[in-house]
């Protein structure tokens, strides 16, 4: 690059820095709030607090395979963008009951933050919204 500051010239040489792939596989301790709503059965609707561990794995081509420590398994595609990775929905899988969901998951260095919505149907129907987040194990 060349340039003229206050009437002197000169150059200087740019680099490009590409960011290592962030690699997401491992073990999060993650906390998590739900709310559930429009069940079939009313009792079930409300607010609900928790904690768990999940395995994220990495299949290659962009896939991957979440599996919870309080029984939910999930599958669905990500993307690397810039120092961070993406999902954008998922299905899971609970108690033999199979439905798409919203899951949103944003990993950066140890971390996650997660967005859910979804239609759980077995027995009932129920309509919920997750937030997530969690740390990676060392």
């Amino acid at each position: 690059m060349t340039y003229t500051l206050n009437g002197v010239s000169g150059t200087l040489n740019l680099s490009r820095f590409t960011f290592a792939p962030v690699t997401p596989d491992g073990t999060y301790i993650y906390s998590f709030k739900q709310s559930v709503a429009l069940c079939t059965n009313p009792a079930l609707n409300g607010t609900f607090y928790g904690s768990a561990t999940a395995v994220f794995k990495s299949l290659g081509g962009g896939n991957f395979s979440l599996t919870t420590s309080n029984g939910l398994s999930y599958s669905g595609t990500y993307q690397q963008g810039g120092a961070k990775i993406y999902t954008n929905g998922a299905t899971f899988t609970y108690m033999g009951a199979t439905a798409a969901t919203s899951l949103n998951i944003s990993f950066q260095d140890n971390f996650f933050i997660a967005t859910e919505q979804g239609v759980y149907q077995q027995g009932e129907t129920c309509s919920f919204n997750n937030q997530i987040s969690g740390i990676k194990q060392q």
